[in-house]
């Protein structure tokens, strides 16, 4: 099932696909969120976990997801969602 548009998932998911393109930011969320044990980020909370989950497996992706955090972190919205 995809997750709708504008949840925490999609939203970290465009977060990241700025870096990693769309099908590689889409694929980094699932692993993680399945690493997290997290089905499907629903809440901030559970986003948050996420991206702390990519950032502690370094590369290209680590450094995209400490950003985003950093943003969450500072509550920025990310495209109108109310996610901050």
């Amino acid at each position: 099932m995809q997750p709708p548009p504008g949840s925490p998932f999609e939203v970290i998911v465009g977060m990241l696909a700025t870096s990693l393109g769309d099908d590689t930011a889409r694929d980094v969320v699932r692993r993680a969120a399945k690493a997290a044990g997290i089905e499907n980020p629903s809440t901030r909370d559970e986003a948050m976990r996420v991206l702390v989950q990519i950032e502690s497996e370094g590369s290209t992706a680590g450094l995209a997801a400490r950003l985003a955090r950093s943003r969450l972190e500072r509550g920025l919205r990310f495209g109108g969602t109310g996610m901050s």
